[in-house]
């Protein structure tokens, strides 16, 4: 006959942690879905828990599609989870790849935690073959709260997977897709030489990025056919003592204004809202330094909407 996991006998900690569950799932989701994930680290046998305070909560135990072939569940196992309450995933009809699924159970409010914590830990210690607590280490989420932390369970937590370093291809591509979202421009692409013009009003805003050291350089033309003159680096010393964020300088007969955003960490949204920026103000300064200079404003395309933030 099963015994209640709470009733433990032989001190291994089964009904502790099985009241210590209870308590952590009556905590979580509050204001949005939150989870948690309690897995046997050396079989990869888990269950897992999604909650939300003002919905339901859902449980669920791995099925076959998540674990090696190794350590796959039994007939006699699969049969175990049904006997305990579990639903079992939907059969895979001959011919499809459909997406894995799990057993699985719903609760609607109020939900008997006590409940959902048994049935939890007679799965992990009766079918999954858990031996002991100690073996198993939890891993907690939410959507918007990101990793939560619960020290009551007793359990190790699984440490957080490394972040996956971005190449510059990959942030190239990010900031591609920004960008085309905040211009409503999306046959945006880069050149050859990787950079991005974005049309702003009458500018262009160029993006090159670039990875030793990881950064963005955004710039865009003011004017063209820029002579220079002493008159000319004094109003562009002026401009870079009273401009903060940009830098004003010319290069082959053009007037720019650049700006650089680290890209480690990335953001990209900074770099959509530099972009954003410099095309103001290149828009903004083009009428007064063509006329101060008498050259001719660059040729601008059809304007745009803003760039969105």
């Amino acid at each position: 006959m099963r015994t209640d996991p709470s009733q433990d006998s032989k001190g291994q900690g089964w009904g502790l942690l099985q009241r210590r569950l209870a308590e952590a799932l009556a905590a979580l989701g509050e204001g949005e879905w939150q989870y948690l994930i309690l897995e046997d680290r050396k079989t990869g046998r888990f269950v897992q828990f999604a909650v939300e305070a003002k919905s339901a909560l859902l449980a669920e135990a791995v099925s076959n599609d998540y674990l090696p072939e190794a350590d796959a569940l039994s007939e006699r196992s699969t049969r175990a989870l049904v006997n305990l309450g579990w639903t079992p995933p939907p059969p895979h009809p001959e011919g499809t790849n459909p997406k894995p699924k799990n057993f699985h159970q719903s609760y609607d409010r109020p939900v008997d935690y006590r409940a959902v914590a048994m049935l939890a830990i007679r799965t992990l210690r009766e079918v999954f073959q858990t031996p002991l607590p100690g073996r198993l280490e939890y891993h907690a989420f939410g959507e918007r709260a990101g990793a939560i932390t619960l020290p009551t369970l007793g359990l190790v937590r699984r440490p957080p997977p490394e972040p996956k370093a971005e190449t510059l291809e990959s942030i190239r591509a990010r900031v591609l897709a920004a960008l085309r979202d905040a211009s409503g421009v999306q046959t945006l692409e880069a050149d050859k030489d990787g950079d991005i013009r974005v049309p702003y009003g009458e500018a262009q805003v160029y993006v090159r990025l670039v990875d030793k050291p990881p950064y963005a350089r955004i710039q865009a033309g003011v004017v063209r056919n820029v002579q220079q003159s002493e008159k000319l680096y004094q109003r562009l010393d002026e401009l870079n003592r009273r401009v903060r964020f940009a830098r004003f300088f010319v290069e082959e007969g053009l007037l720019f204004v650049a700006t650089e955003v680290f890209t480690s960490p990335f953001v990209v949204q900074h770099v959509v809202h530099a972009c954003r920026v410099l095309g103001e103000l290149a828009d903004d300064m083009r009428n007064d330094l063509q006329a101060e200079f008498g050259t001719p404003a660059l040729p601008g395309e059809q304007p745009v909407p803003a760039l969105k933030n």
